[in-house]
């Protein structure tokens, strides 16, 4: 099983929208969502479409959801649709200083729901991480970033353990990114240690807003390194990298161009995916659809490849 973890945002969940809408074969796909916007439109549009397995988390904490009212308004809006949709999965973040009582009563609240915990530096006590364990509405217990102590985690039932870290090196800037580097083996331990992995695709574990207008226009795409078949990630950058050396336009169709030389020679690496053919349409339309979407082909890109690698297709 394979677990993006998504910010719920319009690049994102258009991603998750595409791959709907082209039937691609979801098998071992369990997105997880934390919104970060308190206007649900775009996430009750993706919500309604979207007919596979997927965890969304509903104490969020960033950006708009650092108001608890905000909160209260994510789980209202909500509601209708986890009445109606048996496929979303109730995730709760459990983080330091949560109460314990109040996680149970939560949980219990939910009882016709599957639930997902999240547990990002958890302060619980081992007789409470037991607790969780025998919990059956609970479905998935989701470490994230390596922030549970290895006791801790013997502690809960491994056929129901996801192991979600940051691969993503992020820079300062997208000139920086150079040449190819490892991303994950976690793939290989599927089934062993736990049932399932995860990242955090192309954006990495800390929340950003958008910036302003980049010096060089990056992507950066996973792919399979054959000889000792782990994933690995190469960035794509404009040949421009001083700011005002080019148009936003011509650095992207720079990028979308390496993209189509280089993939479409090595498709036992890269696959052939619908984030993919984005990029080959534009390279050969001469079309820059705009810098959210080189973000969301990306994201596609990285949820199909992932999905071909556990699925035994590459």
């Amino acid at each position: 099983m394979y677990s993006p973890y998504l910010f719920a945002r319009s690049s994102e969940l258009l991603s998750l929208r595409d791959l709907a809408s082209n039937n691609i074969n979801l098998t071992g796909l369990l997105p997880i969502l934390e919104p970060v916007n308190v206007n649900t439109s775009d996430l009750l549009r993706c919500l309604n479409i979207w007919n596979s397995d997927i965890i969304v988390i509903m104490n969020p904490y960033q950006k708009d959801f650092s108001s608890h009212n905000n909160v209260n308004l994510l789980n209202q809006s909500l509601q209708p649709i986890l009445a109606s949709k048996t496929n979303i999965i109730v995730g709760v973040l459990i983080q330091p200083g949560i109460n314990f009582q109040a996680l149970i009563q939560y949980i219990s609240s939910h009882g016709n729901s599957r639930v997902a915990l999240l547990y990002d530096n958890s302060t619980l006590s081992d007789a409470e991480m037991i607790q969780l364990s025998g919990l059956p509405m609970v479905h998935y217990h989701i470490l994230l970033n390596n922030s549970v102590r290895v006791s801790q985690v013997a502690l809960l039932p491994p056929h129901k353990l996801i192991d979600v870290s940051d691969n993503f090196r992020k820079l300062a800037r997208n000139a920086d990114y150079s040449g190819p580097e490892p991303f994950t083996d976690k793939h290989l331990y599927v089934g062993q240690h736990f049932i399932g992995f995860g990242d955090y695709t192309i954006t990495g574990k800390v929340f950003e807003t958008g910036g302003g207008q980049p010096s060089a226009i990056a992507a950066h795409l996973i792919y399979k390194e054959l000889a000792t078949q782990l994933i690995w990630v190469r960035h794509f950058v404009s040949s421009n990298t001083q700011r005002g050396g080019a148009d936003m336009s011509t650095m992207f169709l720079d990028v979308s161009d390496q993209i189509t030389n280089v993939t479409r020679a090595s498709v036992n690496q890269y696959g052939v995916n619908i984030g993919l053919n984005h990029y080959y349409d534009c390279s050969a339309r001469r079309h820059f659809p705009g810098l959210p979407k080189n973000k969301q082909f990306q994201m596609t890109h990285h949820i199909c490849l992932m999905l071909d690698v556990i699925n035994g297709r590459i």
